[in-house]
């Protein structure tokens, strides 16, 4: 099993350096801070039941984005996005019946109609792994994608060090680990078949 101990010694020893003990930890903080913005694959998506019981309600504290929600009844239907000046400016924001549309504001989902029968919505959306903070850690990625923490970490590294010359070589790197991440997790989900139009689910 991969853990944080490994990941940082194995900087130490890419970075040629064996005094970088206490700057180590900030590279990992910062590779996992450009993961969170840069990655999005299914094994973030996390679902979650939120009652509506206002318009406008405090979304998960892991949320990073939406991937669809519905509203978890008979029929299931799926609410359709709206960005934020749209939706306020609808009919829809100030109509009655069920939520047919949602934005995300800041923190919160905000959906219209407002509800007014306290519905389960039911929400996928991203999140992202956990931090690695002790040396027994590991999560998903760092087990199965190593080179994106190791090139990720690297490349924030090289201006704390000020070495230059690899630092082309280190975001590449990345740049492919990421990459190649997103091409198997497409091949994953759709495998070699063709994508079919359906209808979705009609809001009542």
């Amino acid at each position: 099993m991969t853990t944080y101990a490994t990941l940082k010694s194995d900087l130490a020893v890419w970075l040629l350096r064996d005094d970088l003990t206490a700057a180590i930890p900030s590279f990992v903080r910062l590779a996992e801070a450009a993961i969170r913005r840069d990655l999005r694959i299914r094994q973030m998506l996390r679902t979650s039941t939120m009652t509506l019981t206002a318009q406008s309600m405090a979304l998960p504290s892991d949320f990073l984005e939406m991937e669809r929600i519905t509203i978890d009844s008979d029929t299931e239907w799926l609410l359709q996005y709206l960005p934020p000046a749209s939706l306020y400016s609808s009919a829809a924001y100030r109509d009655t019946g069920s939520p047919a549309y949602y934005t995300v504001e800041g923190d919160y989902l905000v959906v219209a109609p407002p509800p007014t029968d306290s519905p389960d919505a039911l929400i996928s959306y991203y999140r992202p792994y956990d931090a690695l903070k002790d040396d027994a850690n590991t999560n998903w990625l760092l087990t199965n994608a190593y080179d994106v923490y190791l090139y990720g970490s690297l490349a924030h590294a090289s201006p704390y060090i000020k070495e230059d010359e690899r630092v082309q070589v280190w975001v590449a790197g990345y740049s492919s680990a990421i990459a190649a991440l997103k091409r198997r997790d497409k091949a994953g989900t759709f495998g070699s078949g063709t994508l079919s139009r359906v209808m979705t689910g009609a809001v009542p």
